[in-house]
């Protein structure tokens, strides 16, 4: 479950920080708000291909990072041990994507 997600420079947001709760989570505000922003920034982490288009005006780099909360049981860590990935913690996956 997602769990946090920040944005540095990703369309027209400078910078963002969202924790989400384990009940239900609404993204609503009028247009130019930054929803598309966050959208295309979950995208990202999980592993869309980039565009340099997506980068804010004016700035030579942005990042997305997202915290996805494991839960007990979950195949999760014997997946990403399968893909030679290494991962601590049992409880948090953070994923987080640069672009220039």
């Amino acid at each position: 479950m997602l769990r946090h997600l920040q944005l540095r420079n990703i369309i027209l947001v400078e910078y963002a920080e969202m924790t989400f709760v384990p009940s239900l989570n609404i993204l609503s505000g009028e247009s130019g708000a930054g929803k598309s922003a966050i959208m295309e920034a979950l995208r990202l982490v999980l592993g869309e291909r980039a565009d340099n288009q997506l980068l804010r005006h004016g700035t030579d780099s942005g990042s997305v990072e997202a915290a996805f909360e494991i839960s007990k049981g979950s195949s999760i860590p014997l997946l990403l041990r399968e893909a030679g990935i290494l991962h601590d913690s049992q409880e948090y996956l953070v994923i987080s994507r640069e672009l220039k």
